[in-house]
């Protein structure tokens, strides 16, 4: 390694925790090597990073930028696919980018589907104390993440069921109504219909089941027939009081990701010349002057302080909206994979 890799080094892993990722995307695309470095302290990559800033738009660009493929690069490097390296990354936590994309508060669907999306081999990784994406998604009460990752990991894959319990026997279920995720732990009763037995009666490295946790508050139990082959679902419907439901939600339910908007550069440009337009025509032509003279004269200069200053807000804040959607659109990002 030369002292100028070193430099760049420093400066894409500076500038990434600074958040100019303006400075990092641009090393990014000029050096691919990049792209896999780690902080010497977490072990986190530019991707981690990213989606440790929950900042979707950036996790998305920095996806369909390492999916870009040209006619001058070859796809897969000396040290194996690129995408892969990059992707399935580690941290000194266990976690690749899409352990933390589950585990984001805000972007997790549109993050785990972009990420996930891009390399499908990640969804089934699990290091960190064997907690998988889709459990962590449980265990954070992301609802959505947690149903598209669940509808992404192969029906006959032999390891499904380590996908909901992790090395200290902590199940899916133990989570969700651990965490008070409800909504979550519905679907997964629905979902896990075949292990449900097997699911409410694991305990963990302290001996409880999911039912222990959920029979911590007595009312739970009321006007409940025991019997009853649905009973975690009614003690769930009971003690949390939510709306029934008869099934699991289905993958075409779930919400298209927010970066959609971004996919259409000229709907997007649309929008940002109607909204600068109708703005500046407002300032240039006098507008507002315009109606202050048709007003009284006792209301003209109350127009004239309230609405003008107003005008000039709407005005800043439209550009400000618009400032992701140009730093998106610089370069024509090309999307990797339609999922």
């Amino acid at each position: 390694m030369t002292s100028n890799d070193s430099v760049d080094e420093e400066n894409i892993l500076k500038a990434a925790k600074d958040g100019k990722w303006r400075k990092v995307f641009k090393m990014y695309e000029e050096k691919k090597d990049l792209r896999t470095i780690k902080t010497p302290s977490t072990g986190d990559t530019v991707l981690h990073m990213a989606v440790s800033s929950a900042d979707w738009y950036i996790v998305a660009w920095i996806v369909d930028l390492v999916c870009l493929k040209r006619s001058n690069e070859q796809e897969v490097d000396e040290n194996g696919d690129e995408k892969k390296q990059v992707f399935g990354a580690v941290n000194k936590k266990g976690n690749t980018p899409l352990h933390l994309a589950a585990s984001a508060s805000n972007g997790s669907f549109e993050m785990c589907k972009k990420v996930g999306g891009a390399d499908r081999s990640i969804i089934t990784t699990g290091y960190n104390d064997g907690e998988t994406p889709l459990f962590l998604a449980a265990l954070h009460g992301n609802k959505e993440a947690f149903l598209w990752l669940h509808y992404k990991i192969p029906q006959d894959s032999s390891s499904r069921h380590a996908h909901y319990k992790r090395d200290d026997n902590d199940t899916i279920l133990h989570c969700a109504i651990a965490g008070g995720h409800i909504d979550v732990g519905i679907e997964i009763v629905h979902l896990y219909g075949q292990h449900l037995k097997e699911m409410t009666m694991t305990r963990n490295k302290n001996g409880l089941s999911p039912l222990h946790i959920l029979a911590a508050t007595p009312s739970a139990f009321e006007s409940i027939d025991l019997p009853s082959r649905f009973f975690v679902v009614r003690l769930l419907y009971r003690f949390f009081r939510v709306k029934e439901k008869q099934q699991a939600s289905a993958e075409g339910e779930l919400k298209q990701p927010e970066w959609k908007l971004f996919e259409d550069p000229v709907s997007i440009l649309e929008i940002m010349n109607l909204v600068l337009i109708f703005s500046w025509a407002c300032l240039k032509h006098h507008l507002i002057e315009k109606l202050a003279r048709r007003l009284p004269s006792c209301f003209a200069p109350i127009w004239r302080l309230i609405v003008f200053p107003l005008a000039v807000l709407v005005w800043i804040l439209g550009a400000l909206q618009i400032i992701p959607t140009i730093f998106l659109l610089v370069g024509t990002p090309i999307q990797c994979a339609h999922i």
